[in-house]
């Protein structure tokens, strides 16, 4: 239909005209029209209200998006500030807008290769257009386009951010895999997703979903039984789940006595790090979550089943590169010395103060004489990752990877774990010869787009025996 007139459409009435009539005049003519509509309609009834409702039904009938089924929700939201979101965005305040500001239309949001081990930069891109959309879209959906979740802690992320998101996503589309890890793993509501309707949880063993929320709102004097209590309850329902996946194995395995030991203390040691240095004064917050899953991946050019082991542990608050430089002062000499040194490498100096927090003894608490005992947590769940963990390679091999704030370190390769030195310290330096005196690798160790709001530490690793391996260890 071609350019019409305004006065060729004048109508007996609002219902005589159509969408196809309405879309055929240009801006100005229909600004025309539904003036003098309005104004028949205020003369006729005397109601300039009834006159302002049939205007906007005129409007409303021209559109020629969509029109988004806003929740109440949505409507009555006003802004939140939200530090977690502010770190992805930091114009975030700034730049949110009121739902009746916002632009027509919707922009999704894919999730692909979403992995902070895998691929660091693009999952945080991806991060930061979610939160750009919730800043300005009136509606988006977020697309998790991967076969499987290849990294469980995006996920955790992605369900702290959603707390304080304007409420406008649409949905999405989402594996049929995805969906079962999330269910299984209980994130399903924490990232306020509805319903999947009946899974199978074949193929899966999930370590569930734990967490501290709320930071800052605890009196640790007066609670500290019942946070310890659940900090080891934690760390014994992970030793639970992670015997429960060896025994799925054929031959079926179990941790032993020393590796039960070893895996509680590394989670509730992280856990209470969480705590410790999640926020000033303490009271910081964390959640965890982590699963098995059996999968087909090739090795030797054949197609054969794994089981990948996913184990994620994320506190919300100060970053490595901020607590170490509360350690006492010989720690913090040592850190300004080698951060100097390699402040030209290509990363950041806040990036050069993590990898140096990793080694063991570097503690923000006071380490004193020559064989600290300790400051070895990350050192500890790195080490506990490879002795589970066994070779597989096709990039399946064992790898650990550490987020906080805007820096991303990731043990794999010639840099899975930490080298032990004559004084029995574990240090990895991710250069060729493990010196402090070298640069780390722009591979391993890098800067991110944007900052991660605390530190996530995430691993994957196979526990299945290997074809070559056949011994009884």
């Amino acid at each position: 239909m071609g350019s019409r007139h305004w006065t060729d459409l004048w109508p007996e009435g609002v219902s005589a005209l159509s969408k196809q009539e309405l879309q055929s005049l240009d801006e100005s003519d229909f600004r025309k029209l539904a003036s003098m509509v309005a104004r028949r309609e205020q003369k006729t009834t005397g109601s300039q209200n009834h006159a302002n409702r049939i205007k906007r039904k005129l409007k409303l009938k021209r559109r020629t998006e969509k029109r988004i089924p806003f929740s109440k929700k949505a409507l009555i939201y006003r802004y939140l500030d939200c530090p977690n979101l502010a770190s992805i965005k930091p114009t975030r305040e700034r730049d949110w807008r009121p739902l009746s500001k916002r632009k027509s239309k919707t922009s999704d949001v894919d999730c692909v290769n979403f992995s902070f081990i895998d691929d660091p930069i693009t999952t945080m891109r991806t991060f930061e257009r979610i939160v750009d959309a919730e800043c300005n879209s009136k509606g988006f959906q977020i697309n998790f386009t991967d076969n499987y979740v290849l990294d469980i802690g995006p996920y955790l992320l992605l369900g702290a951010l959603r707390e304080k998101m304007t409420p406008l996503i649409l949905g999405g589309k989402i594996s049929a895999s995805t969906k079962k890890v999330l269910e299984a793993v209980q994130l399903r509501s924490f990232l306020q997703m509805g319903s999947f309707g009946r899974i199978k949880s074949t193929d899966v063993w999930p370590l569930p979903m734990r967490d501290r929320r709320g930071a800052g709102t605890s009196n640790p004097s007066s609670n500290i039984a019942v946070q310890a209590s659940r900090v080891e309850r934690v760390g014994d329902q992970t030793v639970h789940s992670v015997n429960g996946w060896l025994q799925n194995l054929e031959p079926s395995e179990e941790l032993t006595k020393y590796g039960a030991t070893s895996l509680k203390t590394v989670v509730t040691e992280a856990l209470n790090n969480a705590e410790r240095h999640g926020r000033l004064g303490g009271d910081g917050e964390w959640v965890t979550a982590g699963f098995m899953a059996r999968r087909m991946a090739p090795k030797n050019g054949r197609m054969v089943p794994v089981h990948i082991c996913n184990i994620g542990l994320m506190n919300l608050g100060r970053h490595i590169s901020k607590t170490i430089r509360e350690a006492p002062s010989s720690v913090r000499d040592q850190l300004e010395r080698y951060v100097a040194r390699h402040s030209g490498s290509g990363v950041s100096d806040e990036t050069l103060a993590t990898v140096f927090s990793l080694q063991d003894g570097i503690s923000r608490v006071d380490q004193s004489g020559p064989s600290p005992t300790g400051g070895t947590g990350m050192m500890d769940i790195v080490e506990f990752a490879n002795a589970v963990g066994v070779p597989h390679g096709e990039g399946l091999d064992t790898r650990v990877a550490i987020v906080s704030g805007h820096s991303y370190i990731r043990f794999s390769g010639p840099y899975r774990e930490g080298r032990v030195t004559a004084s029995g310290r574990r240090l990895q330096w991710f250069n060729a010869g493990n010196e402090v005196k070298e640069p780390p690798s722009n591979e391993h160790v890098m800067d991110l787009p944007c900052a991660f709001p605390g530190t996530l530490v995430t691993l994957r690793f196979i526990i299945d025996q290997s074809d070559e391996d056949e011994s009884d260890d």
